[in-house]
């Protein structure tokens, strides 16, 4: 918990150091540029990226013949995006793993394989501009953030030996996600890591409608490329969502490869963290209202049920 607080106050801290930089308070008047429209539309793919991502480990867990509720399967997706801000690497997603009441192993494989398919659907996304552009600085930036990537995958590689520590019980034998990749086909796992890619895409859309309030004439590929890129900083750096190094990473990026004033960058990414912010909160309080008044709601059947049985009686 101690490490969890640091590391969100590493974050904060950050993002302060960012706003100084970007002269983000001078620049407070530019918020008034975005148009209601184009927030309705760009929150609108936000929403789709985090349906299709609930759709995605739905459909995993079906390959796994794990039977769960579409609806509730929704619910857990709505309110983990929000938990995942508190945690370093987006990790608070597993969190999920808890929610559902089924095979813990089976639950985890398709958490750990998700993730690995973001992490790639990042990757691809980030090459796109290096190869549409002849921007060659960002060859070393991103050839440095794949190395790591790697890095990190052939050491956590063997993932049930870390999941054993954390879990403090040996429940996982060796070689348990190699096994479990290996029950996909080829065909099928192309098709997912097709599908990450337009969860991903969509987003990158929503954002660059709301972030086109502030510029111009910016391609969207080379937007979402960076986009895709600080968001792998954010991940690999550690800390809680990645607020501070998303935030400085593209700003840098956008006013280095696009010509954008840091200042204009600046806003852009704190609109957008904003907006995603105010949707995950949204969409979790919503969720949590709909399973209370279910609660309450079957609660009260129960009792009805239970007079009715006394009267019958």
């Amino acid at each position: 918990m101690k490490k969890r607080i640091i590391g969100i106050g590493i974050g904060i801290l950050i993002l302060l150091i960012f706003i100084k930089w970007s002269n983000l308070i001078s620049h407070l008047g530019l918020f008034k540029q975005v148009s209601l429209y184009s927030l309705g539309v760009g929150s609108l793919f936000i929403i789709l990226h985090i349906y299709l991502k609930s759709l995605r480990y739905f459909f995993l867990l079906r390959h796994f013949h794990v039977k769960v509720s579409f609806i509730f399967n929704i619910f857990v997706h709505m309110v983990t995006p929000i938990l995942s801000r508190f945690s370093p690497g987006k990790i608070g997603d597993s969190f999920k793993v808890l929610l559902f009441k089924k095979d813990k192993k089976i639950l985890s494989f398709c958490y750990i394989f998700e993730r690995i398919l973001d992490i790639f659907s990042l990757l691809v996304i980030s090459t796109l501009f290096l190869i549409i552009s002849k921007k060659y600085i960002l060859y070393l930036f991103l050839g440095a953030l794949i190395f790591i990537c790697l890095l990190l995958f052939l050491i956590f590689g063997n993932f049930e030996i870390i999941l054993n520590y954390l879990l403090k019980k040996d429940i996982l034998e060796k070689n348990w996600f190699k096994k479990n990749l290996a029950s996909f086909p080829k065909h099928r796992l192309v098709t997912y890591a097709l599908f990450s890619i337009i969860i991903f895409s969509l987003f990158y859309l929503g954002i660059y409608i709301i972030a086109n309030n502030f510029m111009r004439g910016i391609n969207i590929l080379f937007f979402s490329s960076i986009y895709a890129l600080s968001q792998l900083v954010g991940i690999i750096s550690a800390i809680p969502g990645g607020i501070g190094a998303r935030e400085i990473t593209f700003t840098y990026l956008a006013e280095e490869l696009l010509r954008i004033p840091k200042e204009t960058g600046g806003v852009i990414s704190i609109v957008i963290l904003l907006i995603t912010l105010v949707i995950e909160t949204l969409m979790a309080v919503i969720a949590l209202l709909i399973f209370w008044l279910f609660k309450i709601k079957k609660h009260t059947q129960n009792i009805k049920n239970n007079k009715f049985t006394r009267l019958v009686s």
